[in-house]
């Protein structure tokens, strides 16, 4: 069936928002876009901060879905937000120490839908599964030019 690839990667988008929104809203009352910002958030050095394009770039949301996101982090005291200097249309975002006191419970909800996704997988294919949803996203990530039509698989 053509387009197999599409549906099951979205049916696979599908059911993981669903189980992270699940266990992020049963835990901390945060939507699955909130959860996913402030895991990228914390994984950042101490001190160090994005603003919202670089959010957006990293995650591939809609902007609207990471405003929404990022206004409702904030009224909850999760994010430190600071004009940039030289420009104060700028906001850099940061975690604030309330996020940073979730950061181990978020990696563990991350950690454990993992798991579950990889459930009956060998290392092996868990390896080659890692590899072909990169180089996928490294191809759609490409202008379509550069995407020239090929037998539609390689071997590796």
């Amino acid at each position: 069936m053509a387009g197999n690839i599409l549906f099951l990667i979205r049916r696979l988008n599908l059911a993981l928002e669903q189980q992270s929104r699940a266990q992020a809203a049963g835990q901390f009352g945060l939507t699955t876009t909130q959860a996913l910002v402030l895991d990228c958030l914390l994984h950042l050095e101490e001190g160090q901060s994005l603003c919202a394009t670089d959010l957006h770039r990293r995650l591939g949301t809609s902007k609207a879905a990471l405003s929404a996101a990022l206004k409702a982090l904030d009224e909850g005291g999760y994010l430190q937000i600071t004009s940039c200097p030289g420009d104060d249309r700028k906001k850099q975002i940061a975690p604030s120490p309330k996020a940073r006191g979730l950061h181990r419970q978020i990696e563990q909800i991350m950690a454990g839908l993992e798991r579950q996704l990889c459930t009956g997988l060998a290392g092996a294919q868990v390896d080659a599964a890692e590899y072909a949803l990169w180089k996928m996203l490294q191809n759609i990530s490409r202008p379509a030019a550069a995407n020239q039509p090929t037998s539609g698989r390689e071997t590796v």
